[in-house]
């Protein structure tokens, strides 16, 4: 019992010293402890500048001093002097190469020099020794959106869940990486889960509010007056369209639209004529990455006709910083109901765009079916093509607008009187275009101008004003054309609500 009594005094005795040695160098203005003290002293009143004065003279007492290097290479990178801050954190490396802390720090600084490559490598070493990082994953989660690989982005998000479940950051991180990919109802459900945990979060909350405009239900009225001229006739229509919209699961949207056309034709070789015309035509649509397919079919009761049928698939990618798209169609339409004229048809859209110029082409094949041509006392099939080239750079953001040269074809075998069927004319021009957006409002303005192989000028111009007042869009165009064979113009205003 006495020698514990001794053992404990021998303790205290020695504890106190070791007290009393460290007060000393803490009061010592010279010492390693005090000025590694007034460094994190000044780092703590943010005086980032002065607090790297003080671990700056640690080094010079003593130049391998690891936490004073540590703190200066941290402090440069507050100072956004990340070249600096890596320099350090690089030497550190050399001594301490499984340090978690120096790994994260040089993986950092490579994302703020925008060198993701090498940041993506840092952080997957500091996870191989620590996987508890929820900082790292969330930094990995940046550099895979940087890469535009979404779904390793989620990947990393989702860890975090593993680590902590009520991430909040983590939860919306999963929402954005789905909203982008296009699958609403995926992440509106995530979310909502991020909102539970913290409901201040006013990103979140209009990332959401977007979410839920996208699945609600899109109704639209278009009222149109329409009139089209030709050597032969005058038409004068009025239009109206009504139409609603759904997107019912993140694979799949519903359409459903109905059109009524009341006109009058003044023909030169028939009696004036007055009539109705409707149509009605729904559409469902599968959403895949990168692909949308959909079907469509439609039916007049007035003139007792299927009037559309067939398909469309549209297709995305991306390569390095080229985008491509493309839309395919093949389908019969009933284009011209005047003279109850179909056509069975395919057609290709192809762009290609880098930065601010691109590249689109299309081409078409129809067979309109079973009318009459000249020169020909029977109906017979008629084929024909049509392609379009157009080049286009964009200037500006906002206003944007964009210059283009284009050339356009038609080629019909047979010249018909029900319809308008050149011979291989070919149209060359240039088109100018703006967009420009004010808050709530827009405008946009088109003009096109071209000429054929027989000097025949030919031109096309447009016109729109919208404005967005909560869940409702109006817009109000009017568009016109004109050559010498043919002339249309029309009066339009549309109006959206969503529920």
């Amino acid at each position: 019992m006495k020698k514990n009594y001794i053992f404990i005094f021998l303790l205290i005795i020695g504890i106190s010293l070791s007290n009393k040695a460290f007060l000393q160098n803490i009061s010592d203005t010279t010492s390693v402890e005090y000025l590694m003290l007034q460094g994190k002293n000044a780092y703590t009143s943010g005086n980032i500048e002065k607090s790297n004065y003080y671990y700056e003279k640690v080094l010079k007492l003593n130049n391998n001093n690891f936490d004073a290097k540590f703190a200066i290479a941290t402090n440069y990178f507050r100072l956004e002097e990340y070249k600096k801050s890596l320099q350090i954190y690089n030497s550190l490396l050399d001594v301490t190469p499984i340090n978690t802390d120096v790994l994260n720090g040089i993986a950092k600084c490579y994302i703020k020099l925008e060198e993701y490559n090498d940041a993506m490598t840092f952080s997957k070493k500091s996870l191989a020794i620590n996987n508890k990082q929820m900082d790292i994953y969330f930094d990995l989660a940046f550099l895979y959106i940087v890469k535009g690989k979404l779904d390793s982005a989620t990947y990393f998000y989702k860890e975090v869940l593993n680590i902590d479940s009520s991430n909040a950051d983590a939860y919306a991180g999963i929402g954005k990486m789905y909203y982008w990919q296009d699958k609403p109802v995926t992440a509106a459900k995530y979310y909502n889960k991020a909102l539970q945990i913290d409901m201040s979060n006013t990103d979140n909350k209009n990332y959401l509010k977007l979410i839920n405009d996208d699945l609600a239900y899109n109704v639209s009225l278009t009222f149109m007056k329409i009139s089209e001229e030709e050597s032969s006739y005058k038409i004068s229509a009025f239009l109206q369209r009504y139409g609603v919209e759904k997107r019912i699961k993140d694979y799949f949207s519903l359409s459903l639209y109905t059109l009524w056309d009341y006109s009058n034709r003044d023909n030169l070789y028939f009696d004036d004529v007055k009539r109705w015309y409707d149509n009605t035509w729904i559409k469902p649509t599968f959403i895949f990455k990168s692909n949308r397919i959909s079907l469509f079919a439609g039916a007049s009761g007035n003139d007792s006709k299927i009037t559309s049928y067939g398909f469309t698939w549209s297709t995305s990618f991306n390569l390095n910083k080229i985008k491509f798209r493309n839309y395919l169609t093949a389908a019969y339409d009933y284009f011209y109901y005047w003279n109850k004229v179909g056509q069975n048809f395919y057609q290709n859209t192809l762009g290609i765009t880098y930065k601010r110029l691109s590249l689109w082409g299309t081409y078409r094949y129809a067979i309109i079916k079973d009318n009459y041509v000249w020169d020909i006392t029977e109906k017979t099939d008629n084929p024909n093509t049509r392609y379009n080239i157009e080049l286009k750079y964009e200037f500006f953001k906002n206003p944007k607008i964009t210059l283009g040269v284009n050339q356009f074809n038609m080629n019909y075998k047979y010249a018909s009187p029900l319809y308008y069927s050149p011979d291989n004319r070919t149209i060359t021009g240039a088109s100018i275009s703006n967009y420009f957006k004010l808050k709530k409002f827009y405008t946009y303005e088109e003009f096109l101008y071209g000429q054929d192989s027989d000097a025949v000028e030919q031109t096309s111009g447009s016109i729109e004003f919208g404005y967005e007042l909560n869940k409702m869009s109006f817009a109000l165009n009017g568009n016109y054309f004109k050559n010498e064979f043919y002339k249309s113009s029309n009066f339009q205003f549309s109006i959206k609500r969503s529920f």
